[in-house]
C-alpha cells in the first residue's frame, strides 16, 4: 500500500471482522502526516459509525467528499470498513 501512494489506483483493504484493516488504514494515516500530507487533506470516513448512515447512496457519499475537498492537490480519501449490504 506504502508503495502505491502516489500512482492513480484505488487501493482495497479487504477481510474479515476484526482483522486489523482499521489498524492497517490508521498507520497509513500516520505515515501520511509524517510524510507532509496535512491532517485536514485526509477524509477519514467510518461506515460502521451512525455519522455516516446518509452516505450509503454515492451521490450522498459523493456530496460529502466534494464539500470537504478545498481546491487543493493532494486529497487522500480514506474510508474505513465500508460494507454495502
Amino acid at each position: 500500500m506504502f508503495k502505491f501512494k502516489d500512482k492513480p489506483l484505488i487501493k482495497v483493504i479487504t477481510g474479515i471482522w476484526r482483522c486489523g484493516k482499521f489498524t492497517l488504514l490508521s498507520l497509513f494515516e500516520n505515515y501520511l502526516i509524517n510524510d507532509g500530507i496535512k491532517e485536514d487533506q485526509i477524509i477519514r470516513m467510518n461506515f460502521e459509525s451512525f455519522e455516516f448512515d446518509d452516505l450509503s447512496k454515492d451521490k450522498a457519499m459523493h456530496g460529502y467528499i466534494k464539500e470537504r475537498i478545498m481546491f487543493s492537490v493532494g486529497y487522500t480519501l480514506k474510508s474505513i470498513s465500508i460494507f454495502l449490504l
